[in-house]
């Protein structure tokens, strides 16, 4: 697991080495072989992390997993140091008085650093790890094999469907109005709800839909939010649907009125608890049974229906394992069907070995076949028999969550090094998140996760790295365009949780939904020193925070699966603790949070790392002209504000045209703000242009600006 850290310090180490030319000139010999050191240990991660079972080699694991972690910190410090230093004009008539001590501090402890790793690798040559040469990149491979995206996958369901459709369609149990679908976690519960959802019979049965993913970490309001705007308008945001002003009792009472009047189907997704129901079902009437009024609720738990006599309603639905024939179609169609070569008896023999260990769970059976979907050969295939072995996978599963949770544990175990931090990443976002793809891929180049080789751009690595996580069968594909190009993804929650430990077992990232949990004042929070850190709340926003950071990405986000919404605010955000404590940012996501003066803070200008910035659905209406120090930003994120005011004055300093390296802008539409005072040709990077409209007032400026652009 420690190639995660691994590959993320190589890659960053070399990007600073090709950007930071002048600041880590006297230093750069010592930056190279630290990074070409780390490279090589590289090469034995991968059989490392498949032993770490044994405590010395997790020990050697972990401390060079520390080296990583202490290069990054050791060059990221001394560059901002430089940077300061020739912003000021005193230090820079005393340059060399005042860098000769940092260079020296510098070079001693890189020398230290790599004096470390020598000891490691000898360890690592002790105890007869194998070195792995072939760290080749990712083939694009045609067609893509997008798991659920059109029913291909679906297998063992239409056995199911009839009786379903009866009680759905009150042809059956006249008096349900509730259908609850129970199972473990990969048993195939919400591919068996969406399949009923997207039933051609059942659209015709019903005026009005709406589907609500639930999960662990709920809000009434959101979950109301988004049932009424689905019911209203399932084109809408919620930022635009007028429904975030609304509070609770406001919302029920709403979506009573509206469904009451309907024949109305509203899916749960993945509930968790009683406490859910209690406060959402009062929003939807239940007086109309009969083919009428239907509530599809899928969880783990069959006790969640037992209060007010709703089991009375309610029929249950425990979907049964695929049978061997059926979990053999599966396999066949993911692991098999596209490759001619694997026909012969002897993948078929070990592909159904391997296949009884899944027990018959849907998601286990798709976690093997996306590891073996991309082996090619029958040793590769043994190889992969021998590692569910050495699982323990023969006996009891290992893992809380059953053998489905050991099928997923290996399928990361599985990746190639430079996958691994790419697929940690997705753990940053919410449960039941639709990641858009650009977003997503934007953020891991911010981060330096993705390097190109030859004429490709870094976004079209980043893609291929989406691409061969979807090939693995570890990304959903939620949305795509219509030439089938991914648009936005989504990670099963099963998988989101073995991310999210491994994650922060390698103190790539941690989650916090509530400020006591981020030990204001007490370092032993972050004793760990995580890279990342996530903050999903509508409720809970730190004030102040008493230490510095290691921190490089922060991403601030409401409690919501709508990226553009905002919800429940209770104390505004002050946000000068950013730069006071996080120095070393190279992300920063603000999402549907509110500032004290609805400005960002001049001292974001200090931020010199930040390549990544993204300010949405916030009441930000005042950028300050410090960013135009941001010389290395990438991205500027600055859409869908939302104010007080039914058309905000939005100002943006004419500093744009600074930020030389700048790929992606995207600005407010619905905003008044003089785009005519921007200068945007001297961005030779800009690939992406977006809020600006083609009108008559615009005219002027995109003739003279756009033509310029790189």
């Amino acid at each position: 697991m420690a190639s995660s850290s691994v590959v993320s310090a190589v890659q960053w180490i070399g990007s600073q080495l090709i950007e930071e030319a002048r600041p880590l000139f006297n230093v750069e010999e010592e930056v190279q072989g630290l990074k070409d050191e780390l490279e090589f240990m590289q090469q034995y991660l991968q059989d490392a992390d498949s032993r770490q079972e044994e405590k010395e080699i997790d020990a050697a694991v972990r401390q060079i997993r520390k080296l990583a972690y202490d290069a990054e910190d050791v060059i990221d410090t001394y560059i901002l140091k430089i940077r300061r230093s020739n912003q000021r004009w005193f230090m820079r008539s005393v340059g060399v008085l005042y860098k000769f001590p940092l260079v020296y501090q510098v070079s001693e402890k890189i020398q230290l650093i790599r004096r470390s790793l020598k000891r490691v690798y000898d360890k690592f040559n002790n105890y007869g790890l194998r070195r792995d040469t072939e760290l080749v990149s990712f083939k694009r491979q045609r067609p893509p094999s997008y798991p659920y995206d059109d029913g291909r996958f679906d297998v063992g369901l239409d056995k199911d469907l009839p009786k379903l459709l009866e009680v759905l369609t009150g042809e059956g149990k006249t008096h349900v109005n509730i259908i609850s679908i129970i199972g473990m976690g990969g048993s195939g519960k919400t591919t068996l709800a969406r399949k009923l959802y997207n039933h051609p019979y059942i659209v015709g049965c019903f005026n009005c839909t709406a589907w609500v993913s639930v999960s662990q970490e709920w809000s009434t309001l959101n979950i109301l939010s988004e049932i009424l705007r689905e019911v209203v308008d399932p084109e809408a945001t919620l930022a635009n649907s007028g429904t975030s002003s609304l509070r609770v009792p406001e919302l029920i009472g709403k979506i009573r009125s509206i469904l009451k009047k309907k024949s109305y189907l509203v899916v749960l997704d993945d509930v968790w608890n009683r406490e859910v129901l209690e406060e959402i079902l009062p929003a939807l009437p239940q007086g109309n049974v009969r083919g009428g009024n239907k509530i599809i609720i899928t969880t783990r738990n069959r006790d969640i229906i037992l209060f007010q006599n709703l089991q009375q309603n309610t029929y249950y639905y425990e979907p049964p394992p695929l049978s061997d024939e059926e979990g053999w179609e599966l396999f066949h169609k993911i692991a098999l069907d596209h490759h001619r070569h694997r026909s012969e008896a002897s993948f078929e023999d070990l592909g159904k070995e391997m296949l009884k260990k899944c027990d018959g769970l849907p998601l286990a059976i798709v976690a093997l076949a996306g590891i073996l979907h991309m082996k090619d050969s029958i040793a590769e295939w043994h190889q992969v028999n021998e590692a569910i072995r050495s699982r323990g996978l023969d006996d009891i599963a290992s893992h809380m969550y059953g053998r489905v949770g050991d099928m997923l544990a290996l399928s990361y175990d599985n990746l190639p090094y430079y996958l691994k931090p790419c697929f940690l990443y997705l753990s940053l976002f919410p449960e039941d998140f639709k990641i858009p793809v650009g977003m997503l891929t934007r953020m891991w180049i911010a981060e330096g996760l993705v390097s190109a080789a030859g004429n490709m751009s870094l976004e079209d690595a980043a893609m291929q790295h989406l691409e061969e996580l979807s090939h693995r069968f570890l990304i959903q594909v939620v949305r795509t365009n219509c030439k089938g190009v991914m648009k936005a993804v989504s990670l099963h929650d099963l998988l989101r949780d073995v991310a999210l430990k491994k994650a922060k077992e390698l103190s790539f990232l941690q989650i916090y939904s509530q400020v006591s949990e981020l030990g204001f004042g007490d370092k032993s929070a972050f004793a760990t020193q995580p890279r990342r850190a996530a903050i999903f709340s509508s409720n809970f926003y730190p004030a102040k925070i008493s230490y510095d950071s290691y921190l490089r990405s922060l991403v601030l986000l409401t409690n919501s699966n709508t990226p553009k919404s905002i919800h429940n605010y209770t104390e505004p955000l002050n946000l000068m603790i950013v730069p006071q404590s996080y120095k070393l940012l190279r992300l920063l996501t603000l999402r549907g949070i509110r500032t004290v003066n609805g400005s960002l803070p001049r001292q974001i200008g200090s931020l010199l790392h930040l390549r990544y910035l993204e300010i949405r659905g916030t009441n930000i209406t005042k950028l300050p002209g410090s960013i135009g120090k941001l010389r290395y930003l990438l991205v500027l994120d600055y859409r869908d504000i939302v104010s007080e005011d039914e058309i905000p004055i939005i100002k943006i300093p004419n500093v744009l045209g600074k930020l030389v390296l700048l790929r992606h802008l995207f600005l407010p539409i619905k905003c008044l703000w003089n785009v005519g005072e921007l200068r945007l040709s001297a961005l030779p990077s800009l690939q992406t242009l977006w809020g600006v409209r083609q009108d008559k007032a615009n005219q002027q400026w995109l003739s003279r600006e756009i033509p310029k652009l790189g």
